[in-house]
């Protein structure tokens, strides 16, 4: 396009990792990578090297179990150490050159006495051997499988294969220990519930006790209300009895106060319990000093034994308990009439005495 200057051409990749300044992210990803191509290409050690030939030089198979994660060990019928692949000499301690040497010298791991009985089992019955969870020094615990590798016709030579169990182990160990804590709990939870039903039992027991209870309250209830409406009845009738009775007591007094002559009533212990205005004018006594006093104790100006021996008898029902009369000369010698009557209950009987006591001088 005209009047448009072309760009610069963009520096090669390696001209931009090489010269100073700061780099983009893109430029430190391509330095990084060309530094891991630097190591991967590296020399192997002379001993690495060899060993890695070695290995490559051989067949399929055996490359497969030499590399293989899992220690194998090949046992020949003599019991010499046919072959340890490199798993197996990390883990029991052998070099290449322990090749050819016998079982029981090279002592594999402190394993000699048992890696030699199981390829003794296996090569003469033909069949696996298993050992289990055998500890290998701090490495873990492996099962040990004899395995015979001969044709039948010979005992023929015998594997080894090391399993490692520690981790299974150790799930085992920890599901066992979860187990047990799960027995436990359910245990626990076991006596929880038969707590709780237990609970729910005396729950439901006391919640009938409480109908019950609830029931004869209500009947107790009934029986109050009832109860009550009588008492309610008995205090309206006592209520108008006790008017009534007031209305007689009034209506009584103002005919007792209304006589000319002194009236006195007693009661059985001879106290006085009525005392009108003609006696309190007679013997300037007022009412309020007299109510509840024995009558003997008294002044009436009259001889005392003589008035209250009639009361006495009338009250002990000694004779006829009938009015009598009986004329008394007072302490200024005027002659007086004292009337004893008996007071009588609703039912008969004398519950006390009426004095009436008259002046004969009038």
């Amino acid at each position: 396009m005209p009047g448009v200057e072309p760009a610069p051409p963009r520096p090669a990749t390696s001209d931009r990792l090489s010269r100073p300044g700061p780099l983009t992210r893109r430029d430190r990803r391509f330095r990084a990578l060309g530094a891991r191509r630097t190591r991967w290409s590296d020399p192997l050690p002379p001993a690495a090297a060899e060993e890695e030939d070695d290995v490559a030089s051989r067949g399929p198979a055996a490359r497969a179990v030499e590399l293989s994660v899992a220690p194998h060990l090949i046992i020949d019928e003599g019991g010499h150490l046919v072959t340890a692949n490199r798993s197996a000499r990390t883990l029991l301690g052998l070099a290449e050159d322990d090749v050819g040497r016998a079982l029981g010298e090279l002592d594999p791991g402190g394993l000699a006495s048992l890696l030699a009985t199981a390829v003794g089992e296996a090569a003469g019955t033909r069949a696996t051997v298993v050992r289990r969870a055998v500890a290998v020094g701090e490495a873990g615990r492996f099962d040990v499988h004899a395995v015979p590798l001969g044709d039948g016709a010979s005992h023929g030579a015998v594997l080894l294969a090391f399993v490692d169990v520690t981790a299974a182990e150790r799930t085992q160990s920890a599901l066992d220990e979860s187990n047990e804590v799960l027995a436990r709990l359910d245990e626990e939870l076991d006596a929880a519930n038969d707590q709780l039903q237990a609970t729910v039992h005396e729950l439901q027991s006391t919640n009938e006790e409480l109908r019950a209870s609830n029931a004869e309250l209500e009947v107790m209830n009934e029986e109050l209300a009832a109860a009550n409406v009588e008492l309610s009845a008995i205090k309206v009738e006592l209520d108008r009895r006790t008017a009534e009775a007031d209305r007689m007591s009034a209506f009584l007094g103002s005919i007792i106060d209304g006589l000319a002559a002194a009236v006195v009533v007693v009661d059985v212990d001879q106290r006085v319990r009525a005392w009108n205005e003609q006696a309190s004018r007679l013997w300037d006594r007022s009412r309020g000093d007299v109510l509840g006093r024995p009558l003997a104790q008294l002044d009436l100006h009259l001889p005392m034994e003589v008035v209250t021996r009639p009361v006495r008898s009338m009250l002990a029902g000694e004779g006829a308990p009938e009015p009598r009369a009986s004329s008394l000369d007072d302490d200024e010698g005027r002659p007086v009439t004292v009337t004893y009557a008996p007071l009588r209950g609703s039912d008969g009987t004398v519950e006390g005495a009426v004095l009436i006591v008259a002046s004969d001088s009038a």
